[in-house]
């Protein structure tokens, strides 16, 4: 695996190849964000789906793994991070990092069963994963040290007020941490998480899974996507809607969002463009 730490104030990039973790699974569709630790760029990682050789069948990765980014090193190691590792658990989540290593996932695919199928190609029954699009905001805190990090809390968030608004269920969204200040405006006076984009069709990427065809023409149709932002008070541990001012956003899927004082940009491969 390889990465490469980008440093804006030197305008520099370091390569590096990334070594996995004894038992790493080389999951897809990993939920990642970058933290700090002993005053070090932080990798964070959790989630995907691989392919459990033991039971033939499609598994989701459970467990949080961590790397110390060194801009001077040519190699860092991946390793499986100890304590309350028990994550959601979901492919195509979103995961966003606080600083001082808090660490947030929404949403993603979780597997509520297989389905056996024969597949004349393969001359072979292949059991196919039922998705199911999540809802759920999760936090835990990293601790520990950069060499031997943990997890030291894990715990279900926004799950107080029954029938308070809330995004829905999805997966290919985008999730980043806003500091108290980029959302002041809003009347936050804690630290906030936004969410935008994604979708509730119950499959993962075309590419990697097989799909029906009502499946894949939602993947495709883009009025399937979401168009709603939400912003996530950390303090009050609730959500609230956001209501844009002028044209919608388009709907996202698989895209990126980027934050810089007080303006947010999020990008998309699909028409190479992006939007403020």
């Amino acid at each position: 695996m390889q990465g490469a730490y980008i440093n804006v104030e030197k305008g520099s990039v370091s390569n590096f190849t990334l070594e996995s973790a004894e038992g790493y699974p080389y999951a897809s569709g990993v939920a990642a964000c970058m933290t700090s630790m002993d005053n070090q760029p932080m990798y964070v990682e959790q989630g995907g789906w691989y392919n459990d050789n033991a039971t033939s069948k499609t598994a989701l990765q459970r467990g949080f793994y961590a790397a110390p980014v060194q801009p001077s090193s040519p190699s860092v190691r991946l390793v499986g991070v100890s304590g309350s590792t028990e994550g959601p658990g979901a492919a195509f989540a979103s995961m966003a990092c606080s600083p001082d290593g808090q660490l947030y996932l929404f949403g993603g695919l979780s597997i509520s069963g297989h389905t056996p199928e024969f597949n004349k190609n393969l001359n072979m029954t292949i059991h196919m994963p039922m998705w199911e699009p999540q809802a759920l905001l999760f936090g835990a805190k990293l601790g520990g040290s950069s060499s031997a990090p943990s997890i030291s809390r894990a715990t279900k968030l926004a799950a107080g007020v029954k029938g308070a608004a809330a995004p829905g269920a999805r997966s290919g969204h985008v999730l980043t941490y806003l500091r108290a200040g980029t959302v002041s405006q809003l009347g936050l006076q804690s630290d906030a998480l936004l969410l935008y984009g994604g979708s509730d069709v119950n499959t993962t990427s075309l590419g990697d899974v097989l799909l029906n065809e009502t499946d894949a023409a939602k993947v495709l149709n883009a009025s399937e996507w979401d168009t709603t932002a939400w912003l996530y008070d950390i303090a009050a541990d609730r959500w609230r809607k956001l209501v844009p001012v002028g044209d919608l956003p388009p709907g996202l899927m698989y895209h990126s969002i980027a934050v810089e004082d007080k303006q947010v940009s999020r990008s998309w491969s699909t028409r190479s463009r992006s939007e403020t």
